[in-house]
Parts: C-alpha cells; structure tokens; sequence
C-alpha cells in the first residue's frame, strides 16, 4: 500500500498538556513503525483550544463565547467548547496583494491606509471577461471558507475586489469610476449585456452575500477524473493531484478535468478558451465552480 507523501492531521484531547504529549507520541510510533511515515518537528505543535491552530488555510479554536440561548432546560450556553473555524484575515489579504489590485500606505496617525487599484493583466480582455475573472476569483475565496463561523469577513475582500474592477473599466475605456458605474449598472446590479447565438445575455457581479454554509462544497460532486489514452497519463495526474484551478488560481480544492476535442476549434473569445490556447492542451484542471460556469453558456 502506498501512502501519501504530506498527510495533515488534528487531534483534539480532552485533558492537560501531558496527555495531548503521549497522545503525540504514540502518534508517532504509530506512523514510524506501521506506516513508515515520520512527523515534521517544526509542524507538530502542542497547543491549548483556546488559541488558534492554522490548519489547512483555517485558524481552527474553541469557542469560549458566553452568549445563552433559552432551552427547555433553561438558558444555556450553547456556543461555549464548540469548535470554530475561522478565516485568517492574512489569507484573504494576501490574496489581494498577490492579484496585485491592493496598495496599503500610512497616513498622518500611522493607521493603514488602503487603495485599491486596476487590474493591468485584465486590461485587454472583453468586458464580459473581466466581470468573469472577478467572479471566479470571488466565489473560489468564498467556497473555500465556506465554512468558517466568520466567513462574513469576506465582505471586506469583496469591497476591495469590486473598486478594482470599476478601476479596471475606467482604465480600459479612459473615464471614470463614476461613468463606469452609471453605464453599466442596471436595476442595482452591476453588468455587461452581450449578443450570442441564442440572443442577447447578461454577466452581473458577483452579489450572493457570504453566508456560512455548513455543507462542505465536495459533496455530492462527481469528482472522477475524466482522463483519455490520448494524454500523458502522469502529467495529468500530477496537475490533478495539485488541486489548484488552473482558471481562477484556487488551490487546495476539489478539481475536474475540462476537456475539448480539437484547439482549433476554440475563438479564444472567453477566459478559459484563452488559457488553453496558451498552455496548447486540450484539458484543463478547474475547480467545480469554474466548471459549472464553463457548460453553463453564459460564462459568468
């Protein structure tokens, strides 16, 4: 049997620190001598419940909130010693100086001072395009940290997000963010209308709130690999197995594989047409929100 390479683990102990030391290191032996795995020392950490734990992009903690709910039996708290799942404001952070679109300066007190700016790499896409990208970026953040207890938090990555993509109209078209945003709102909703075989279309931004969601986005979704003799059988695997979205960016996730039968008959006219044609294949590893998108025909 053949193990993984990196495996991550939690364990939770109810008990003192020299319990969750023993229960380490019968973990340990365990992996040493059945497995033949060993434990990274500078990843293995000892810590109590009521500090934060990274673990696979989320701070993980006990709730020590003191808030009741009345019960049959009275009030009660019900939120105290639960489990919680929160996102790192660092990765949401990072992610929007990583796109580029976020400059923080001081002012005069020393308080950070944000300025979100364009998107120079969407510049020379279509309209309907770039609303595109800002989407698929949005919702693969908001699947992600579906489940975290403070994923409302993303409403401040989604602010950031949507001043850089008025900024990015502006600087396409030369005009203002205010020209911009009266041109192409409708009804409240921001969009591009355009024409395709089956009539006219519309793409708005993204507007469905980040409400946590309890079910974790891989359930109930196929995800067998759609794999052909055609294609080297390692290197698709190997892009598989990285779980990145080769689309919208996102990593750690559950992947598909998008598959056409000839590059040539690809326009070029939408996003992933375009990576494809970059990368000359003919798959292309996606998240399942990026997949819906690309067979939903309308590309938002």
């Amino acid at each position: 049997m053949k193990f993984p390479r990196a495996t991550h683990l939690l364990v939770g102990i109810i008990g003192n620190k020299a319990d969750a030391e023993k229960v380490k290191l019968d973990i340990g032996n365990f992996l040493a001598k059945r497995l033949k795995l060993t434990m990274s020392p500078e990843k293995t950490l000892v810590t109590h419940g009521q500090d934060k734990a990274r673990f696979l992009g989320y701070d993980i903690t006990i709730c020590q909130s003191a808030a009741t709910k009345q019960t049959s039996k009275g009030q009660v708290r019900v939120y105290a010693n639960r489990v919680k799942l929160l996102v790192p404001k660092e990765k949401w952070l990072g992610k929007l100086m990583e796109y580029g679109i976020l400059k923080i300066t001081k002012d005069q007190y020393g308080r950070d001072k944000w300025k979100p700016v364009h998107r120079s790499d969407f510049m020379g896409m279509e309209p309907r395009e770039i609303v595109f990208m800002y989407n698929a970026q949005i919702r693969g953040m908001y699947n992600f940290y579906r489940l975290a207890g403070n994923v409302s938090a993303l409403s401040q990555f989604y602010h950031v997000m949507e001043y850089s993509m008025h900024k990015t109209f502006a600087g396409k078209f030369k005009t203002s963010v205010a020209k911009v945003k009266a041109k192409y709102t409708c009804n409240g909703a921001f969009g591009v209308s355009y024409q395709t075989k089956t009539g006219p279309k519309r793409i708005t931004f993204y507007a469905g709130g980040f409400a946590r969601i309890a079910t974790p986005l891989w359930e109930g979704i196929d995800i067998k690999p759609e794999c052909t003799k055609s294609y080297k059988l390692g290197e698709l695997i190997f892009r598989i197995k990285a779980g990145t979205c080769e689309l919208c960016g996102i990593g750690q996730t559950q992947v598909s594989v998008h598959q056409v039968k000839r590059l040539k008959d690809l326009s070029g006219t939408f996003p992933w047409e375009r990576v494809m044609l970059q990368k000359r294949r003919k798959t292309l590893i996606v998240c399942e929100e990026c997949h819906q998108v690309i067979h939903s025909g309308d590309h938002e």
